[in-house]
């Protein structure tokens, strides 16, 4: 792809692109290479491999009859496993009696150990707690498929674990997994993740619809204070009202009585004024000599006492419905 890639860029590009794209194949190249090395040198082959297994099978052959019985293998387990798990040796034979070299090699091939990178044996030291070898595991980039000779060699556990105890304990480790591989998983640590997760949506859900209702709370309180000032106002208004009210009777019962008193003194001096009228005209007709005896009796006892009645009742009613219509007016 680099070769058809500077070719074509030869063709058609500038010299001064040219010398881009020469630079970038190059720079390409070189990554590429040192990539392909890095992977190549961490990577063992099958061979090696099977080197290692072979290890194995002979660190656990006790009789060096080339197989592994299960005597062997329950021994094993009882006294160089070191281990969280008890292992049975039914679990590594699956069933056959004995195992040689090809069916171990078999095993290893489709053990998930075989498959994890220096991260997952990093984390994998680290819960073993193998503190003092996790530099080494790092440094030596050492994968899954070395732990196959890990479980054998003393000189590669000597530089990744400078304490004797931790050299031992990665050993025995390391045989455990190509054995029986990885400890199974516990449901609780896969178990209370996920439900600590729904614990906590639910309580975040909680907290939301909490905190809605509590808005509405707030609302509907708001409201209910708005509506308590409107009856408020409303009850200030209707006792202004009422005071209005009982000022204006008050009021409107001083003019009554007012009238009633000018009615009084109304009615006297209408009593009075017809009288002196009545007898004021006697004396300018006497003073004429027009009367005779008989028209001054009628005059005395008949037209003086009307001529009073007439002129008080018409003064009183105009008197009256004066002070009426003040008294609706206020």
């Amino acid at each position: 792809f680099l070769f058809f890639f500077h070719n074509f860029s030869v063709m058609f590009c500038s010299c001064s692109s040219l010398l881009v794209v020469q630079g970038v194949v190059v720079v390409v190249l070189v990554l590429s290479l040192f990539a392909v090395r890095t992977t190549l040198q961490a990577t063992p082959s099958e061979l090696e491999e099977k080197g290692w297994i072979k290890r194995v099978l002979d660190h656990l052959d006790d009789d060096h009859d080339g197989k592994i019985s299960l005597l062997e293998t329950q021994d094993a387990i009882s006294n160089e496993l070191d281990s969280d798990v008890e292992h049975k040796a039914d679990d590594f034979h699956k069933g056959d009696v004995e195992l040689v070299e090809d069916e171990l090699f078999a095993s290893w091939k489709t053990n998930p150990v075989r498959l994890w990178t220096n991260k997952d044996v990093i984390s994998w030291a680290k819960k073993m707690e193998l503190v003092s070898c996790i530099e080494g595991l790092s440094s030596h980039a050492i994968i899954g498929k070395d732990l196959a000779h890990l479980a054998t060699s003393e000189d590669l556990i000597n530089e990744i674990c400078p304490q004797l105890t931790d050299r031992k304990r990665l050993q025995l480790r390391s045989l455990d997994l190509v054995m029986f591989g990885p400890i199974p998983t516990d449901m609780m640590s896969v178990v209370m993740p996920i439900v600590a997760s729904f614990a906590i949506v639910v309580a975040a859900l909680a907290v939301l619809y909490s905190n809605k209702k509590n808005k509405l709370l707030l609302t509907e309180l708001d409201k209910v204070n708005k509506d308590n000032g409107a009856i408020t106002d409303l009850e200030k208004k209707l006792e202004n009202y009422e005071n209005e009210l009982a000022a204006t009777a008050l009021k409107a019962q001083e003019l009554e009585t007012q009238n009633v008193v000018k009615d009084r003194a109304a009615s006297k001096v209408h009593s009075v004024c017809p009288c002196v009228i009545a007898f004021a005209l006697y004396l300018f007709l006497k003073k004429l000599f027009f009367f005779f005896f008989a028209f001054q009796s009628f005059y005395f006892f008949v037209f003086c006492p009307l001529l009073t009645r007439l002129m008080s009742c018409n003064m009183s009613s105009r008197y009256s419905d004066r002070n009426r219509q003040k008294f609706v007016h206020i």
